[in-house]
């Protein structure tokens, strides 16, 4: 069953992916930019930039302009042309496009107001006492950081253009949000499977009355984790193969992933640190592998109490459900309402907004990793317990 699910999945991944790709072609004219003139943005390059655009405006025959041509552009004048002419016109219009986006962004970054971010999310989650102090005091470390940010220009750097093709979401919220999801599906179900599998084939009382004993199910635990870690290792390894199949990130693993370009809604991505794209996209890997990691140990512990797969996998997701909807229920306390959003189903289920300063509630300064300790101390804790139980359990029970 878990390798039919694992083929499922990929399957469903691979489709998905398909059926929702961008444009290869359109893509594809960001990494000639990067190959041409650079990941950085500069003055010298964006006036060549320009003047290529200019020549292929020529080329095409305007006499007045890239800009006056496309603006004159109509879809009767465009379906006439031969294909040729007309992957020429996109050319033209994609290369305008970046050139625009480009000159626009320190002016663009200008007007963005850290403070106004904070008192909205304030006065979105009702926040007071503790909780708005805390928020304050968040934004008064993301206004330097941002300070820094502009200071260093990190915003000056080639990305697939945020709107219309927001790439950000489609790889991070989309693809490797449902890899997390799936993850944590086949590793509460292999996990119940295996820990449990003595009492459901009644064979229990044989097993732990052998030499090796009740110590077996140390060894299950270790089972589970490296269960769950090959079959993520499938689906992401999987999942990813097809996604970089469709959309050629070349030029890209270099560039800062706080690049102004990849700006997709009303707030940008203000990141704690600059980081390449591959850094980023490693690190919400291995914090999704941890996290099903610690969901693995934590079914562990439910299982070796309870010795039912069922009755286990079903609770363990209502849990994990259960974690992500609680937030959305203390609006009544501020203060709960922050402890809250230490939260591993928000941590998981959003891998867009990681070491992002302006993602509300879970945007404090190395939320990720307290949020990945406590849950991993819990873990150990559940696991340590549950065994110590184990040991002195009357098998009979």
């Amino acid at each position: 069953m878990i390798w039919v699910l694992l083929v499922v999945f990929i399957g469903f991944n691979s489709f998905y992916i398909w059926s929702e790709a961008r444009e290869e072609k359109e893509l594809a004219i960001l990494n000639d930019i990067i190959a041409n003139y650079g990941k950085t943005i500069e003055e010298e390059t964006l006036e060549e930039l320009h003047e290529e655009i200019e020549q292929k405006a020529a080329v095409l025959g305007s006499q007045q302009g890239a800009a006056a041509y496309l603006d004159a552009m109509t879809s009767e004048f465009y379906y006439k042309q031969s294909e040729e002419v007309q992957w020429q016109i996109d050319e033209l219009s994609l290369y305008a496009m970046y050139a625009n986006l480009a000159g626009q962004l320190k002016e663009r970054y200008g007007k963005v107001n850290m403070n106004a971010f904070g008192e909205d999310i304030k006065k979105t989650y009702s926040l007071s006492g503790i909780a708005a102090s805390w928020m304050d005091r968040h934004f008064a470390q993301l206004e330097k950081r941002f300070e820094k940010y502009m200071e260093n220009e990190s915003y000056n750097e080639w990305f697939f253009a945020g709107n219309p093709y927001r790439m950000h979401s489609f790889l991070f919220r989309s693809v490797v949000k449902m890899v997390a999801l799936e993850g944590i599906l086949l590793a509460v179900l292999m996990t119940a499977y295996l820990t449990a599998y003595e009492r459901e084939q009644r064979t229990h009382l044989l097993i732990f009355a052998s030499k090796m004993g009740r110590g077996i199910m140390k060894k299950k635990a270790w089972a589970a984790g490296m269960a769950t870690a090959g079959a993520g290792l499938l689906l992401m390894a999987g999942t990813f193969a097809v996604f970089f199949s469709f959309h050629d990130y070349t030029g890209l693993w270099g560039v800062n992933i706080g690049s102004g370009l990849n700006w997709e809604y009303q707030a940008p991505y203000m990141f704690w640190w600059d980081m390449p794209l591959w850094q980023y996209l490693l690190l919400a890997v291995v914090i999704i592998f941890i996290s099903w990691l610690v969901i693995t140990f934590a079914t562990f512990a439910v299982a070796v109490g309870v010795q039912n797969s069922y009755i286990v996998s079903i609770t363990m997701l209502l849990v994990l459900l259960a974690l992500f909807v609680v937030p959305s229920y203390l609006t009544f306390s501020p203060l709960l309402m922050l402890i809250s959003h230490f939260n591993l189903m928000l941590l998981v289920l959003n891998p867009h907004m990681l070491f992002n300063g302006l993602s509300g509630m879970t945007g404090f300064w190395y939320h990720e990793l307290l949020t990945l300790s406590i849950f991993i101390l819990l873990a150990i804790v559940m696991a340590m317990r549950s065994m110590k139980r184990f040991k002195r359990k009357d098998l009979h029970e």
